[in-house]
């Protein structure tokens, strides 16, 4: 589990079709990678390579600035930011 109030995610991104006649949208699937939501604190140069900007952000961090990363995978992830994973028995 993610320390939550640094992190958010992961973060699953849609991929919808377009609006049909009466506006109805059908979800045709997920973008690849293993996206998270970062509090600009933990931010660091080493990060850079995995930072997206998304057109229209659907989730922020708390309200607040925050830093899109995408990963391939949760291992890639954990290998980046594995200070801020919390075992289950330091979860909040």
């Amino acid at each position: 589990m993610w320390n939550a109030s640094v992190i958010d995610g992961p973060v699953p991104i849609l991929i919808l079709s377009e609006p049909d006649e009466e506006g109805v949208q059908t979800l045709l699937g997920y973008v690849e990678g293993y996206h998270l939501n970062i509090a600009p604190q933990v931010y660091t140069p080493d990060l850079a390579p995995y930072v997206v900007t998304p057109t229209l952000p659907r989730r922020v961090f708390a309200g607040a600035e925050t830093v899109f990363l995408k990963f391939a995978d949760e291992a890639e992830a954990r290998a980046m930011l594995g200070a801020y994973w919390m075992e289950e028995s330091n979860a909040p």
